[in-house]
């Protein structure tokens, strides 16, 4: 692994920045190298895929989902040119799009498609379209972790020294910032890329964390159909053990605490009677009546109309369930 004297040395004078035509689409070969838009996964920021998931999607363990045609991304493609016609409104500063891929000469798997280059200064514009539903406070210029990375990981590749980001929420709201390059951070990004690359080509995991994409990913990839030919069975290692241990006991744990809230919240409805609302300098309770569900009675359904039910039964797809118990108990 480098040492971060070493990638200091790099940084400052042995990094040779090349670029190369670019004619296709960038989603096609993502398995081939390290991009923007995955440099916050690799640090650990992207809520939505997890490094583990990256780490499957680049050694084609795992195919990505095809988003291509997804309402959000085609119209976030489609309003990229207006969000930097917007920004040059907003700026007076000119850009221009890009065909090239950026890379470096030592890491050739480090790549960036750009958005756009500001005509006349070495500097990047990546735009952005989102929605009500991201809560980042673009107006007090936070932008998100995985955008900083993203134009770190630009800068990184380019050379250059400043990059800026433009992002429309909804149709109500334009906003942009500037993000300088920091070098610091840079190391930081290029130590965890070569590292993360690293895992790609000798085929070793990341960790397998405990975030929803993981969990998806594991499924995914241990999932079965009507195809499917089961190992023989193994023999639990120490490590295995470990972890069955450890569910175990968080499910005592779990228990106790659902027991415990049980208890209390009903020490509450006890003392709420028949008041609908409560208040006091911390808290508001409402215990208002709700409207019961409607439901459909399938039983009832299949007792009075058995033919018919049977043609709106659907079998759905095989699942595992995972189970363990102590031997002897």
């Amino acid at each position: 692994m480098m040492t971060k004297n070493n990638l200091t040395s790099n940084l400052t004078s042995n990094l040779t920045y090349k670029w190369k035509l670019w004619d296709g689409d960038p989603s096609s070969d993502r398995d081939k190298y390290i991009g923007g838009s995955d440099a916050g996964t690799i640090l650990g920021l992207n809520p939505w895929k997890s490094p583990y998931t990256l780490w499957c999607e680049k050694t084609g363990l795992l195919t990505p989902e095809d988003i291509s045609d997804k309402e959000a991304v085609w119209w976030g493609n489609y309003d990229e040119e207006g969000v930097a016609r917007r920004f040059t409104e907003k700026t007076n500063l000119e850009v221009q799009r890009s065909n090239k891929s950026y890379y470096l000469e030592e890491y050739p798997f480090l790549i960036g498609h750009i958005d756009r280059k500001l005509v006349g200064i070495k500097a990047g514009l990546e735009c952005k379209t989102t929605s009500s539903f991201n809560k980042t406070d673009y107006e007090n210029g936070e932008i998100p972790s995985t955008h900083y990375a993203q134009c770190q990981h630009y800068m990184l590749v380019t050379g250059w020294d400043k990059w800026y980001i433009a992002t429309k929420r909804d149709n109500r709201e334009f906003h942009w910032a500037l993000v300088n390059r920091d070098d610091e951070y840079i190391q930081a990004l290029l130590e965890k890329e070569l590292e993360f690359w690293e895992k790609v080509k000798n085929r070793v995991p990341p960790t397998i964390d405990g975030s929803d994409s993981t969990s998806e990913t594991v499924r995914k990839l241990n999932g079965i159909t009507e195809n499917t030919e089961y190992d023989p069975p193994k023999t639990i290692d120490s490590s295995i053990e470990e972890s069955i241990e450890i569910v175990n006991s968080i499910d005592e744990q779990i228990k106790v605490l659902e027991q415990s809230k049980k208890a209390y919240t009903n020490n509450i409805i006890n003392w709420m009677g028949n008041s609908t609302y409560a208040s006091s300098t911390n808290w508001a309770i409402d215990y208002k009546p709700i409207k019961g569900r409607t439901t459909f009675n399938s039983a009832q359904f299949k007792k009075d109309h058995p033919d018919i039910y049977q043609n709106y039964m659907k079998q759905g797809l095989p699942t595992r369930r995972l189970s363990f118990k102590r031997i002897g108990e």
